[in-house]
C-alpha cells in the first residue's frame, strides 16, 4: 500500500466476506488553515461512511494501524 500524497488514493478490498467495498483519502481544510488527510471507507450493504482517522502525514504504517483498528471494531460488532 503507497502512503498518501495527493488527493484520493483506493485502499484494496478487505476481502468478499466484508460489508466495506472502497475506501480512501480526501483532504479537509481545518479552521486554522492545516490540511489533513481523512480516510474513510464505506459500508456497502448500508451505505454508510465510516471516517478512520484524519493525519497530516498519512503514512504506510498510520493508514495498517487505522485498518487493523477497523477489522478489530467489525469483529466486536460481529460483522466480519
Amino acid at each position: 500500500m503507497h502512503s498518501a500524497r495527493y488527493g484520493r488514493h483506493s485502499l484494496p478490498r478487505p476481502g468478499s466476506h466484508s460489508r466495506h467495498d472502497r475506501g480512501g483519502f480526501f483532504t479537509a481544510d481545518l479552521l486554522n488553515g492545516t490540511k489533513v488527510y481523512v480516510l474513510a471507507v464505506i459500508e456497502h450493504g448500508t451505505r454508510r461512511i465510516r471516517v478512520l482517522g484524519a493525519t497530516q502525514n498519512p503514512a504506510q504504517s498510520w493508514v495498517v494501524q487505522q485498518a487493523r483498528n477497523l477489522l478489530m471494531d467489525l469483529e466486536d460488532a460481529g460483522m466480519s
